[in-house]
Parts: C-alpha cells; sequence; structure tokens
C-alpha cells in the first residue's frame, strides 16, 4: 500500500507538473521549449493513470510495474530531448543547430540499438528488458549531456539567460537523483531519509517554474538593462 507522504508528494508532483506547463504556455514559450512541455504534460497524464492502476491493482501488481516502466520509458526519452534542445540554444548558428539535432538523434538511436542487444541476451520477456536497458542508458546520456552543458551556458556570453537557467536546473536535477539512486543503493541509509529523497523529485519542475517566474524574467530584464 502506498504511504501517506508519497502519495501527498504524488499529487504535489502532478499538480506542479500541470503548473509547469501552464506557465511555460502562458509565457509563450510552448514551441521553444516543446520537449519540456511535453514532459511535463505527459507528468500530468501519467501520475494520475498510476494513481488509478495502484488503487485497484497495488503497488507491487504486475499492471503497476509495467505501466511504470514503459510509461518512465517515455519520460525518460523526452528529458533527453530537453537536453539536446538546450544545446542548439546555445548556439547562434543554424548549421551547427542542425548538427547537434542529428547528432542527438544518431545517439539516442544508436542507445537503442545497443539496449536492443543486450535485451535479446537477457530471460524473460524481451521488449521489457529493451526499455528498462534503454531507459538506463538515456538517463546516463541524458546527465553527462547536462553536465557538459554547463561550460558553454556559462563561459559563453551568446547564451540566453534563460537558457543558462535552464541549464543549472537540469545539471542539478540530475546530480541529485544520482546521489539519490546511491542512497538507494545503501537501503539503510534510503529508509532513514525516504520522505526527503522522494522530495527530490520535486527539484526540475520547481527550478523550471522558478525560470518562467515573474520573479526571474524581472531579473533577467534588470540584467538586460544593466549591460546596456
Amino acid at each position: 500500500m502506498i504511504r501517506p507522504p508519497d502519495f501527498a508528494i504524488w499529487i504535489l508532483s502532478t499538480l506542479l507538473a500541470g503548473f509547469v506547463a501552464a506557465l511555460i504556455a502562458i509565457r509563450g514559450q510552448f514551441r521553444h521549449y516543446l520537449a519540456f512541455s511535453v514532459y511535463f504534460i505527459a507528468i500530468l497524464i501519467t501520475n494520475p493513470f498510476w494513481m488509478v492502476v495502484v488503487f485497484r491493482s497495488g503497488i507491487a501488481s504486475s499492471a503497476y510495474n509495467y505501466s511504470y516502466i514503459w510509461m518512465n520509458g517515455v519520460l525518460t526519452l523526452l528529458l533527453y530531448c530537453a537536453v539536446a534542445g538546450l544545446y542548439g540554444k546555445t548556439l547562434l548558428s543554424e548549421n551547427l543547430q542542425r548538427h547537434v539535432r542529428n547528432g542527438s538523434i544518431c545517439l539516442a538511436t544508436g542507445l537503442a540499438i545497443v539496449a536492443c542487444f543486450e535485451a535479446r541476451r537477457s530471460p524473460g520477456l524481451w521488449p521489457t528488458h529493451w526499455i528498462i536497458a534503454y531507459d538506463t542508458y538515456l538517463t546516463m546520456a541524458s546527465v553527462l549531456l547536462a553536465l557538459c552543458l554547463l561550460y558553454p551556458v556559462l563561459y559563453k556570453e551568446q547564451a540566453p539567460r534563460q537558457v543558462r537557467q535552464m541549464a543549472i536546473v537540469l545539471a542539478g536535477y540530475f546530480v541529485i537523483i544520482a546521489a539519490r539512486d546511491a542512497a538507494w543503493k545503501s537501503m539503510s541509509l534510503y529508509a532513514r531519509h525516504r520522505d526527503i529523497s522522494g522530495l527530490l523529485y520535486l527539484w526540475l519542475p520547481m527550478g523550471v517554474a522558478y525560470v518562467f517566474s515573474e520573479v526571474s524574467s524581472r531579473r533577467s530584464a534588470t540584467g538586460t538593462q544593466d549591460r546596456i
């Protein structure tokens, strides 16, 4: 049975996802940050679906496990696309942006092929093993790309302030999740701080909400006037 703190975090993350998606659309940035927008809309859809499955079948049921594995794989792919999209926004040349877009597609395709070969060597259902392996590879690639993205956005003046903030939020999110996964392996540490670890997933929607908030917009405008 799902614990009340976990249920509360689940509800809060769903509400935050809807708020962030609406905020991006209100700011007129929906198409500019399409992958982020679709990612938060997907969370807004999948979280209630997972809740229904949990209450009907239980959190330990095969129905929940399969739905979580596949939908989480889709969310990971969308987040990877969001990271790759930020790379393109740091470049002024359309030619370089096209190379980044093609390179990210090739990388995602290559990882899918590698995951396919790995899944074929695993016993049991091949598609399930494939999506688990693909999710793992995409997460690792996203972490490396997000951390490498910090250099061009922090040390190149042509990177827009909003893109810099989004890159910092993403890098921080992946570092936090990596630390959380490390704590997961130490079950005693995870058990003592389980409620706190669940709150760590709220970093991304809260960070993106801040970037698109009125406070962030005013600070960006003030910074621009100061440079002028």
